[in-house]
């Protein structure tokens, strides 16, 4: 059997008719369509596409048959497609987004300490509300502009050194636990 390039490139001409568009829609020379396409014909030992009037291939009867087997022989493709990008981006949401976030985060506490690493978590939906307003033109409401002053300025009053008001000078005293 025929590989599956091979098949691609038939059905292809057969659809777009001229070597022309099929060279478009595969992204390569028509030259390149012609070449494959004879060769797939060799292989198969007949020919299943016939130049017919103004440049339009025409499938014969022999090539009907080829036709039905590959359209049938791949008739989940475009869903086989759609799964496998699926696959690609959660493989990437969890090794780019997850793992590197987690060692990313790992620094952070080494950096700031755990208390105001935690912030980040914090500012990560308002950073999320912002890029979704800026780059896919999100609706931007009232209420996730309330959210948004609110997410920040509690990060901002979590985050920041302490002042003077309310500490003691000197070490803090250890309670002593009485003996019996």
């Amino acid at each position: 059997m025929a590989d599956w390039d091979a098949v691609r490139f038939f059905l292809e001409l057969a659809r777009a008719k001229t070597l022309a568009r099929a060279g478009r829609k595969l992204r390569v020379d028509y030259t390149t369509v012609g070449r494959r396409v004879s060769a797939f014909e060799r292989e198969l030992g007949e020919v299943a596409l016939v130049p017919g009037t103004g440049g339009v291939f025409v499938v014969r009867v022999e090539g009907e048959t080829v036709w039905d087997r590959s359209r049938q022989g791949f008739p989940d493709l475009p869903r086989l497609k759609q799964a496998v990008r699926v696959l690609v981006a959660v493989v990437t949401l969890g090794v780019v987004c997850t793992a590197l976030g987690f060692v990313l985060f790992f620094h952070l506490i080494a950096e700031v300490g755990p208390l105001r690493a935690t912030v980040i978590t914090y500012v990560n939906p308002a950073v999320a509300l912002a890029l979704g307003v800026v780059l896919r033109h999100e609706a931007f409401t009232a209420g996730a502009g309330l959210g948004f002053v609110l997410v920040v300025g509690g990060s901002v009053l979590t985050s920041r050194p302490p002042t003077g008001a309310g500490l003691r000078a000197g070490p803090v005293p250890v309670p002593q636990i009485a003996e019996p």
